[in-house]
């Protein structure tokens, strides 16, 4: 989670596509359009983290306004603010629309009625992260790549040690992209590698 400007212009300086949560800073379109000058690859999220529906489509409209590439929500935000986004945004803009659970794994049939919600709703890419207690679970996780009709449009993480597979495998299996945390940094979800240690791993696999 970013927590000053110069931590965001740090980390879009480093890496090379950033997810920078917005959710305890707040940055003007102005701060926004020289993050892009620096790095035009980032996905900007807000979560709810005790702010008001209206502060956090504030928060994200300006980013699209802005012209960010990306664009995460979270599944249980409100059907008004994912339309709003999705309305102003560009073709050349991507909306991520996400499901997370940090406790347990979802049965298959729900893990895939979630993800056709996601699409249903309006995203470009549907992002699912659950809780992974097992290599069973990892397997489930990996599984849902075997959708043709989700073919470099999911990115399926299980979180956990147990789920670490799932960040490096499902970028062979399809996903446009995966998540690690910053080298310097805390992960931000259990069972994240380092950037430096995922880059390693995909750069001698793929």
């Amino acid at each position: 989670m970013v927590e000053s400007l110069e931590q965001a212009e740090k980390m879009a300086s480093i890496y090379p596509f950033v997810e920078l949560r917005v959710d305890n800073v707040v940055l003007c379109r102005e701060n926004l359009e020289n993050l892009i000058k620096i790095n035009n690859k980032l996905i900007i999220t807000c979560r709810k983290s005790g702010l008001t529906k209206q502060e956090r489509q504030t928060n994200l409209l300006r980013a699209v306004d802005a012209g960010v590439s990306y664009i995460d929500v979270g599944l249980e935000e409100s059907h008004s603010l994912i339309m709003n986004l999705r309305k102003n945004m560009s073709s050349e803009q991507k909306l991520i629309i996400s499901y997370h659970n940090n406790e347990s794994l979802p049965p298959m049939d729900e893990l895939l009625s979630l993800i056709n919600i996601c699409f249903d709703s309006g995203a470009d890419i549907a992002k699912v992260a659950c809780q992974c207690n097992s290599r069973t679970d990892a397997a489930k996780m990996l599984a849902l790549y075997s959708g043709q009709a989700f073919q470099s449009r999911l990115i399926s993480i299980g979180m956990g040690d147990k789920g670490k597979i799932t960040r490096i495998a499902g970028v062979a299996m399809g996903a446009p992209f995966t998540y690690a945390r910053a080298d310097e940094g805390k992960e931000t979800a259990p069972g994240q590698f380092a950037y430096s240690e995922m880059k390693e791993i995909l750069d001698k696999l793929l």
